[in-house]
Order: C-alpha cells, then sequence, then structure tokens
C-alpha cells in the first residue's frame, strides 16, 4: 500500500448526498411506465400488484415475490405436480424484475443531469496510476466559493483507461465541503463533450468533506482518457468557506464558476459564465493504465511558464515516441517559489524542500523528479549564497532516494539581470550541479538558452524584450527540446 493510500485511508468520507432525494423520486416516477410486454408478464405470472419487494439479503429464494407465488413454489401440498414450472416461472418472474432493477436505475441516473454513471474500472496485472495533469497549488487570500459549481480545464499527458482526481485543503483552516464532482472531455469554453461526462465518488458517495490540511483521491471511474487533451473537472462547492484558499494562481489555462447551485452535470457552457485563471482544490488527475509511470517537474515560475511550458513540450515529445508514451508529466511549478524559504507573489508558497514531500513523492508512482529552483533565492530578498542553494538542492535529492525516486537537476538559467555578485553564485550552483555526481543526471539549461555572445545572459532570440528571465514560447520550445529522452528510461 502506498504512503499516499495509507494517509487517504484515515479520512472521513461525508455522508451527504446532493442527489439522493431527486433520485427516489425519479425512480418512483418511472415505476409507472413500465413496457407493455413487462407489464403483461408481470400480469400473468403475479396476478396482482406485489406488496414486497425483493431483497439480495433474503434467505430464501422465492422470498419478496407475490405471496400467493411464494406460497404456491414452498408449499409441497399445493400443485406439486407442476413445482418444477413454478420454480422456472419463479426464476423467469426474478430474471424480469431484476433486468427493470437495472434499466430503472440507468434511467434515473440519467435524470439527474448530463452527467453518467461509469463502471468501476477493473484492475489487471500490469496496470498502473499514472499522473497525467498536476499542479502545485499555494495559499491564497481569495474569499472562498458557497454554492457555486467551478469547472476547472486541465490538460493531460498520457492516456488512460480510468481516472481519477485529487482534491486537497492544504491551506484551509475549516472542512471543504465539496457536494458534487464530475470529469469529462472538454468541448470548447465550459461545454463538455457529448457522453464524456463521468460522476465522480468518494468512499461509494457522490459528496466528500476534505478536512483542514488534508489530501485525498477519489473512486476511479471507468473513462477513456486521451493523450494531450484538455478535461474539464467540476467541483460542486456546497457551502462557503473563510480564511485561505488553497488554489494555484495565473495558470495558463481559462476555467470556468457557475451561478449558484449545482452545476457539475450540465453539459453546457450556459450556467458558466464567469472565467478565472485560477485551480482550486484541484491538485491532479491520475488515469490507470497498461504500465506507465509519472515524471514532476519541480520549480518556480520558469517551470510554471506561459501558454507554452517546458513541462508541455516535454510530454508532446513523450507521447510522439513509441517508448515513453506510457510517461505522464507533472508540472509543480510556482511563480516565485524558492528552494530554501516561503515565497509570496501569488499568494504564500512553501519552500521546494518542503513542496518535494507533498508535490513529487506522494505522487502516483513517480519514476524521476526534473528540479529546478535556486533562481528566486539567489535574485530575491533573501540574497542566497551558492552554499546554501546546493545545501537545499542535497536535500531534495536525499529525500528523493529515500523513495526510490530518480532526480534529474536542472541549471540554473541565465539572465542579464544578476547582479555580479549574484551571478557568480549562480554559476557555481550550476557548476555542482553539473560536476558533483549528486543527481541521477543532469539537464543543462543554462547552456540550452545562453547567448553564445554573452554567456551570463539569455540568447534575445528566446525572451521578450522587457523580460530577460523568463523565456518566451521558443525559449520554453528549447528548454523542453534539450531534456535527454534517456535520463527517463527505466533502469
Amino acid at each position: 500500500m502506498s504512503t499516499l493510500t495509507r494517509r487517504m485511508s484515515t479520512l472521513t468520507l461525508s455522508k451527504r448526498s446532493v442527489h439522493g432525494s431527486q433520485a427516489s423520486r425519479s425512480v418512483r416516477s418511472t415505476n409507472m411506465r413500465f413496457p407493455r410486454l413487462v407489464r403483461w408478464v408481470l400480469r400473468s405470472s403475479l396476478h396482482r400488484p406485489s406488496s414486497t419487494c425483493w431483497s439480495p439479503h433474503s434467505s430464501t429464494s422465492t422470498r419478496g415475490f407475490h405471496p400467493r407465488l411464494r406460497e404456491m413454489t414452498m408449499n409441497s401440498r399445493l400443485h406439486n405436480t407442476g413445482a418444477s414450472r413454478l420454480r422456472a416461472l419463479a426464476a423467469g418472474t426474478l430474471s424480469v424484475l431484476a433486468t427493470l432493477v437495472v434499466v430503472l436505475g440507468a434511467q434515473s441516473v440519467g435524470q439527474l443531469d448530463d452527467a453518467e454513471a461509469a463502471p468501476q474500472p477493473a484492475a489487471g496485472a500490469g496496470r498502473a496510476w499514472v499522473g497525467t495533469w498536476g499542479t502545485s497549488l499555494h495559499q491564497s487570500f481569495n474569499p472562498g466559493f458557497d454554492d457555486v459549481t467551478l469547472r476547472m480545464v486541465v490538460r493531460t499527458s498520457t492516456a488512460g483507461e480510468s481516472v481519477r482526481i485529487r482534491l486537497a485543503n492544504t491551506f484551509g483552516n475549516e472542512p471543504l465541503q465539496v457536494g458534487a464532482a464530475t470529469v469529462g472531455l472538454q468541448q470548447q469554453g465550459a461545454e463538455i463533450a457529448a457522453g464524456s461526462n463521468r460522476r465522480l465518488t468518494f468512499g461509494g458517495k457522490p459528496s466528500v468533506t476534505v478536512p483542514e490540511g488534508a489530501q485525498i483521491v477519489s473512486d476511479p471511474v471507468a473513462m477513456d482518457v486521451p493523450r494531450l487533451t484538455n478535461l474539464a473537472v467540476s467541483l460542486y462547492l456546497s457551502t462557503g468557506s473563510n480564511g485561505a484558499t488553497t488554489q494555484h494562481l495565473n495558470s495558463n489555462q481559462t476555467s470556468y464558476v457557475s451561478i449558484p447551485g449545482d452545476h457539475s452535470g450540465d453539459r453546457g457552457a450556459a450556467n458558466f459564465p464567469i472565467t478565472t485563471k485560477d485551480w482550486s482544490y484541484l491538485q491532479g488527475v491520475d488515469v490507470q493504465r497498461p504500465n506507465g509511470a509519472t515524471i514532476v517537474a519541480l520549480g518556480d515560475s520558469i517551470t510554471a511558464g506561459g501558454q507554452t511550458t517546458w513541462p508541455e513540450v516535454l510530454a508532446e515529445r513523450l507521447q510522439n515516441a513509441p517508448q515513453y508514451h506510457d510517461l505522464g508529466v507533472l508540472n509543480e511549478g510556482i511563480g516565485a517559489s524558492e528552494l530554501l524559504r516561503r515565497a509570496a507573489l501569488f499568494g504564500l508558497s512553501q519552500p521546494g524542500i518542503t513542496r518535494m514531500d507533498r508535490d513529487v513523492l506522494l505522487q502516483s508512482n513517480v519514476r524521476a523528479a526534473i528540479v529546478l529552483m535556486g533562481t528566486n533565492d539567489i535574485l530575491g530578498g533573501h540574497r542566497a549564497s551558492a552554499e546554501q542553494v546546493i545545501a537545499g538542492l542535497q536535500q531534495l535529492v536525499a529525500k528523493a532516494k529515500d523513495q526510490d525516486v530518480r532526480v534529474i537537476g536542472g541549471t540554473i538559467t541565465p539572465c542579464s539581470c544578476y547582479g555580479s555578485e549574484q551571478e557568480r553564485h549562480r554559476e557555481a550552483v550550476n557548476e555542482w550541479i553539473r560536476t558533483s555526481e549528486a543527481f541521477d543526471g543532469v539537464v543543462d539549461f543554462d547552456r540550452a538558452l545562453r547567448d553564445p555572445a554573452n554567456t551570463h545572459r539569455m540568447d534575445p532570440a528566446y525572451h521578450d524584450p522587457g523580460d530577460p528571465l523568463h523565456p518566451n514560447a521558443e525559449g520554453y520550445r528549447v528548454m523542453g527540446n534539450s531534456i535527454p529522452l534517456t535520463l527517463l528510461s527505466p533502469q
């Protein structure tokens, strides 16, 4: 059992069902709409409406049939010569009733909303849970949500046969109430592709309470999840929350907020008039697939990226290489994040040495982490020395190796914004990354991006004129293409 599974098993799941009463009304309303043939069978075999219901816990196979049928079957003094016919009739009637239960159950689910209830995935040898999308959440002070549905758009890396989501209330100071959750394929905007929306459960329940500081995983649901495709994850937040919110702000995707109410099952976009760039409480999406493993990119804004990111470029390369298409890539970058201490820009983010546990080691089936950190420690108010940054990176390596996770070191990218002393520390850290053999592999982002005419700055072709620190789209493509895929091969 994985560390995450052991931790999740201690959580108490809410028993509140948003649609329970509606489903009951739906079933009752459909009881009067049996097909004509079914009504004829019931009249012919039972003679009048039954006043009892069949129970799966009954010790007698005929319990729950009409009293006259039960009496005829069980009383040996009656109709002895027709016992076999009656047993056949009883079995046939039971088959009809069982079919009706299935049909009516499917009808009642369909009447709730546009979301579909999918069967549980089948477990099998050689299948693994792999992270197909993920983000690093941090503490924000945006107001909480009350009686609205969030429809968050995320992009997959690898494909899978079933799906589950990860929710986190890491920075909340009170329990998070999730009244309903669904996942489907994005059509466009807030619209979901027909027939793709799947209702999620948590411990078999449609709602869940996430305790403050906790992370949970939904039950798996069967769903064909394509590679490099946008998913729409909808969360109905049924009650308001106060204080800190667990979010990833300023993402590169547009997500949506609904009008009041549970619209998680809506296929259309009409009830989602508000757009947002934030992901709230959604930490990751896993898929189950034959074999496979997860690659995690841990970093700051240079990893979080803009409309293009180097982890996305890496994911595309992996999916286009048959021997690597079973690898998922998670982007765990946060703007302004530091390796050694908390940072404040888009809310408050924990230090990289703390985030390593939550954002890397608790992910599903992690094979390797690509670490690109230290820029903000050297550039920011902390003015960390090379020795301090190296000590922090050594901590990350030690944590990863304790969990059998491969660590790949990324050299700190160049920028004309470094002062002479800061540049000296940057170069010292990079030399250590290249030569110390502390890492299982090295990606030399510094050499990939630097200007051949001046190695202390980024090539002007790879950044926008007003921002010498962050790569542009072409710069991110260069970074993603500079990673040797052999570093991610099975060992």
